[in-house]
């Protein structure tokens, strides 16, 4: 029995890329320029949704279609299905005490998730607790929506009416569907409380059933004659949800229907008791992400920790480290070319706006031992640079070399000749920042051996390092894991 989460990103938006044994980003939709960060695309393989049409209708769920399609799940198997910053949390609100991962954070271990499934209270229609334990579906509380679903709907999209009318005519038409259609006037006229948010974890036997109705109703709307002529009346707007907009463009429209039909299946199968609910946490800023998955800690000698990202811009093909939460909703303000791609360790030192005073691997040589470099002679440095008479810090890989601070990126030209090398962050391979070569991904591999920290290009350098030191942890991209955690911190 397999357990796996899938969190679904698109193109458009900057947030980090987690994964684990358990935790597998997809993307949905169109690569575009971000989108090359998550390895896993829902229009890679067999059968897939490709058609631009059917992708800006459906939206996420066309990942949802991939994994149902794809990933050769058994009917015991779990899985479930997240957003790039809205997540179930199976930890209810509290901070493991190695919570300095993704993974741990939000509970999210094949142990933990089996278990809260096992042993959750099963809820009703209403999300009122009905009794015994054990489901087969968790999803998040429920929502009120006034005066009822129906009304809600139609008061926010177009052509909803059309919609629920075919919706309710192909139901009939299907005896699979039976019990949902008999069920469908009550949810959506006679009830104002519905299960909207589309974060799951589920028995896979039972998402199949889900993805069988819920398919069968979009495909059969995208096929029919009288909704592709009222789709052919409305615009296309792109981008974020905005009210102003939002009754004109069919852009996401199936994908609205299909948080309403998620409502029905899941409302229905409460009536079998086998629905549970976990809290919902959801980050309007990257940076109220990151100061949960990757907060600011203090050790028992009351040195305070500061995370150190690393953010990427594929129009300069270069990276800048930022350790200021600010600074992150700064490069990733609208317009910006970063983005964010993962952390690169942990700092102590001052709250300076680009970076603390000193990085937790200070004092590193320049040179790798001879063993070491006789195996990867191309690894170099990952220098900081400090101006001169500014205590204002930039880190920089190894298209910056020692006495050599003009640089020039694209059409751009970066001149740091004020600046002065200023310590040794960490080491990379003569390629920089490029891809893994084991799991095609932008970032780095990070060694900690000690407090000492080395940045490689590739998992065989890490590989290299740790048997190079005699010892260390590789940390993968996004993950801190247990790094030097070992000793007792406190949140700040």
């Amino acid at each position: 029995m397999a357990t796996k989460i899938y969190i679904i990103h698109h193109q458009a938006e900057k947030y980090p890329v987690f994964a684990n044994n358990v935790v597998t980003p997809i993307l949905a939709g169109q690569v575009g320029e971000r989108g090359v960060r998550v390895p896993l695309k829902d229009t890679e393989g067999r059968d897939c949704i490709r058609d631009e049409a059917r992708q800006d209708l459906y939206s996420e769920f066309t990942a949802l279609w991939w994994v149902w399609k794809n990933a050769e799940h058994k009917p015991d198997d779990i899985v479930g299905f997240m957003h790039y910053r809205s997540f179930l949390d199976l930890n209810n609100g509290q901070r493991p005490r190695n919570a300095f991962a993704f993974e741990n954070r939000y509970g999210y271990t094949e142990e933990k998730i089996r278990k809260f499934m096992d042993g959750t209270d099963r809820v009703d229609h209403l999300g009122r607790k009905s009794g015994g334990n054990g489901v087969d579906i968790l999803t998040s509380e429920p929502l009120l929506l006034p005066p009822n679903l129906f009304a809600q709907f139609d008061s926010c999209c177009p052509i909803v009416p059309l919609l629920f009318d075919k919706t309710k005519l192909y139901l009939s038409r299907d005896a699979r569907f039976s019990g949902l259609a008999g069920y469908f006037d009550q949810h959506f006229y006679r009830n104002s409380i519905g299960f909207y948010k589309c974060l799951f974890i589920w028995k896979y036997s039972v998402f199949s059933q889900f993805c069988e109705f819920l398919f069968y109703i979009l495909d059969s709307l995208f096929a029919d004659t009288d909704v592709q002529t009222a789709l052919s009346t409305l615009e296309n707007i792109k981008g974020p949800d905005r009210a102003e907009t939002q009754k004109r463009t069919k852009f996401r429209l199936f994908a609205f229907l299909g948080e309403r039909l998620s409502s029905l299946f899941i409302a229905y199968s409460c009536l079998s008791g086998k629905v549970g609910l976990a809290p919902r946490v959801h980050y309007e800023k990257l940076s109220d992400l990151i100061k949960q998955v990757y907060p600011c800690v203090r050790d028992r000698h009351g040195r305070e920790f500061k995370p150190l990202f690393r953010m990427f811009s594929h129009k300069h093909d270069t990276h800048i480290a930022v350790s200021d939460y600010n600074e992150l909703d700064s490069l990733l303000a609208e317009g910006k070319e970063f983005h964010f791609e993962g952390l690169l360790g942990y700092c102590i030192g001052d709250k300076s706006k680009y970076g603390p005073e000193t990085f937790i691997p200070e004092g590193l040589p320049e040179r790798l031992p001879e063993r070491f470099k006789r195996s990867y002679p191309t690894t170099k440095p990952l220098y900081r640079l400090k101006r001169d008479g500014s205590k204002t810090k930039y880190y920089y890989d190894t298209i910056v070399q020692p006495g050599q601070w003009s640089i020039k990126i694209g059409d751009i030209e970066y001149n740091y000749n004020n600046c002065k090398p200023d310590g040794v962050l960490g080491y990379v391979g003569a390629s920089g920042y490029k891809r893994f070569e084991s799991d095609n991904m932008y970032g780095m591999c990070m060694v900690y051996h000690g407090y000492f920290g080395y940045l490689c290009a590739t998992e065989a350098e890490a590989k290299a390092i740790v048997k190079a030191m005699g010892g260390g942890e590789i940390a993968g991209l996004g993950s801190l894991y247990n790094i030097f955690f070992d000793q007792d911190m406190e949140l700040m």
